[in-house]
């Protein structure tokens, strides 16, 4: 089976389909013409976005259609998403986890394109944007402005990708480390996410013991005001901490 042209694994796959050519031409999009010229070989270079109606028309995973790679069965929705924006832009699972600085491992998203599981919505997070798609259209099948259908990688982000390759498991490794350290939050921006986790325990509170709930952007204004007052006592905190650590070293002298 690893053997398998393209065109051999759309026959196959067309044949456990019971359909004929031309019934697999109509229900894909596609001329009949175009379906014996690829299963014939007759086609050398048959367009991806050909591919994918085919895959789709035979409920098949277009990574195995297309590559032999995974499972050729069908796929969840959003597994079939992922599958379809990486068969697109030509990436595979080991370029998924050097893009995401191995927050995505390559088994995590071979698992995706074998259907064996779903990505969490944190791992969406991570990966959605090298797959030139907010998270919501993989997740919930939001529709997208149609701007975002042509959205694929930036010339550095294919050069990255490239000399991804060619490199050893050291270099790989150096480079997963290197991506995962660029992709972190800031101080500044953990520091923030806190001090909004603790407005909104002090709002839960507050709504608890008044028995009151607010409105949205009530909440949002205490929210606001919380943080704000954070902000402004921590400074004047830390002066007073400095000013009496110094008299406390000036004591002992």
């Amino acid at each position: 089976m690893c053997c398998m042209t393209v065109g051999e694994r759309i026959r196959r796959a067309r044949e456990a389909a019971g359909l004929k050519q031309s019934e697999l031409a109509k229900k894909a999009g596609v001329t009949p013409s175009a379906i014996s010229q690829i299963e014939s070989g007759l086609s050398k270079q048959p367009s991806a976005d050909n591919l994918l109606k085919i895959a789709k028309a035979l409920n098949a995973n277009p990574q195995w259609i297309i590559s032999g790679r995974g499972d050729k069965r069908q796929l969840s929705v959003i597994q079939q998403r992922i599958s379809d924006a990486m068969a697109r832009l030509g990436l595979y699972p080991a370029d998924i986890d050097m893009l995401t600085g191995g927050a995505v491992s390559a088994q995590t998203a071979q698992r995706w394109l074998d259907g064996q599981s779903e990505p969490t919505a944190e791992e969406l997070r991570r990966v959605a944007p090298h797959l030139g798609m907010p998270p919501d259209y993989f997740s919930a099948g939001a529709q997208v402005a149609s701007t975002n259908s042509d959205a694929g990688l930036s010339p550095d982000e294919q050069a990255l990708i490239e000399a991804y390759r060619r490199t050893d498991a050291n270099g790989r490794a150096a480079i997963r480390s290197l991506c995962e350290a660029v992709s972190m939050p800031s101080p500044i921006d953990r520091r923030l996410a806190d001090l909004r986790r603790l407005a909104e325990e002090a709002l839960a509170k507050h709504e608890a013991r008044s028995e009151t709930t607010l409105s949205t952007s009530e909440r949002e204004q205490y929210i606001y005001d919380h943080i704000a007052f954070r902000l402004r006592e921590e400074p004047v905190k830390s002066t007073r901490e400095t000013k009496d650590g110094g008299e406390n070293n000036g004591s002992n002298h």
